[in-house]
């Protein structure tokens, strides 16, 4: 089974390198890589990763955001599914 995973970045260099070192430890992995936090809404949302990975910060959006949001839509969708 392959592991879901979020890439936020906006850097192809820096996507590339994360990519090589998934591949590098044999990581059976499928991604998504965004780099808004309206692309990363939809991605959450959607593709329900079981990873994030980031460039903590950068100037669309930065990785702190990222996982506090990630956390705030976790716990609507737990209080919207517990209901």
């Amino acid at each position: 089974m392959k592991t879901k995973t979020v890439i936020v970045e906006h850097d192809p260099a820096y996507i590339e390198l994360i990519q090589h070192e998934l591949k590098k430890e044999n990581i059976n992995y499928i991604s998504e890589t965004v780099k808004t936090e309206n692309k990363y809404k939809k991605t959450l949302y959607n593709f329900k990763p079981f990873s994030i990975l980031s460039n903590y910060t950068f100037s669309l959006f930065e990785g702190a955001t990222a996982f506090k949001l990630k956390k705030k839509l976790h716990n609507l969708t737990t209080k919207v599914n517990s209901v």
